[in-house]
Formats: C-alpha cells, structure tokens, sequence
C-alpha cells in the first residue's frame, strides 16, 4: 500500500499545480498575486515572478514589476509580452508596468480555451502517474513481494484516486469557468 501512498501525494501536487496555474488567470481583479507566481525563464531555468522582482499594486487596474537586478527586466517583459493573458506590458526606465485590459467576449473565449487546455494537460499527466504506479505494483506482483489479491486492492485504490481527482479538476475548471463567463 506504500505505493497507492506515492501515488495520492503525486496526484495531490498535480493538483495544486493546476490550481496555482488557474489562479494566474484572474479576470476579475488585478492584484499582485495574479503574477507573483507566473514562471519566468532565466537561464534554462524557472523562476517564479516574486523569486525574481517586487510586484505592487498601483491602482486604476495597474500593477508595477521591479526587478531585484536589472538584468532581469527584459526577461520578465519577454516572459509576460508572451502571456497571453489580457494584460498589457509597458518598459519604463528600471520597471514594468502591467495594466489589466477590458474583458471582451473574445478575450473571455480565450481564457476559456487556455484552462481547458490545462486542464487536459493535467489529465494526461495524471494518466501518466497512474500507469507508471500501475506498472510499478505489477512488477511487484510478478517478483511476488505482493499478493495478487493486494495487487487487486492497490490497483482499485489507485482508480478510486484517479476517479476523485478527476472530478475535483472538473469542479476547479468549472468554478474558474464561472468565474470568467461572469
């Protein structure tokens, strides 16, 4: 059963994953936490916005990126031009300026389209976690150091997760779905 254990936390942080990328994606407000967890690509490697920058709220739909090092401003720019995600970038001299733009029905159908897209992502990848642990108690059961019958109770528990998660991101999809259509 230590494998079905492996198993719920890997499926677990999928899920706070998909979570923490929905909450990117706010329509309705504009506030720093709406980009302090958007990854930025540095060097090969990721970064989170706030690892990298101080973002504060200015008011009048209009949030100011000050980057701890210069150096990262026109990688933060590049990183959030790219977004897609109805805000606009504006360079100053040592800042950015992030203004949040109108919501339009185009612009609602395409935040639609990206968390659906999202959302199929985390399925697959939670397809991917279930066969590799499917696989993994298996070739237990074939070297024998589990029973057949506990080989059938991990793999039911193991379907029984799969299940729950599926409808725990279908109700996260939906409520941010709302959200947006709103």
């Amino acid at each position: 059963m230590d494998e079905v254990e492996n198993f719920k936390k890997e499926i677990e942080k999928i899920k706070n994953d998909f979570k923490n990328e929905l909450l990117k994606i706010n329509v309705s407000r504009l506030g720093p936490s709406m980009l302090e967890n958007y990854i930025i690509n540095i060097g090969g490697k990721q970064y989170y916005l706030k690892q990298l920058a101080n973002v504060s709220f200015l008011g009048e739909g209009v949030l100011k990126v000050e980057p701890y090092t210069l150096e990262y401003l026109p990688m933060i720019e590049a990183s959030l031009s790219k977004a897609n995600l109805n805000f606009t970038v504006r360079k100053e001299k040592d800042h950015l300026h992030v203004r949040l733009s109108p919501l339009t029905e185009e612009s609602k159908k395409n935040f639609l389209k990206i968390i659906n897209e999202k959302k199929e992502k985390v399925k697959i990848e939670s397809r991917k976690v279930r066969d590799e642990f499917i696989n993994k108690i298996k070739r237990q059961k074939e070297e024998k150091k589990i029973s057949e019958d506990m080989f059938f109770k991990s793999k039911k528990k193991i379907d029984e997760i799969i299940e729950s998660f599926n409808k725990e991101i279908e109700e996260i999809y939906k409520n941010k779905e709302k959200e947006i259509l709103m």
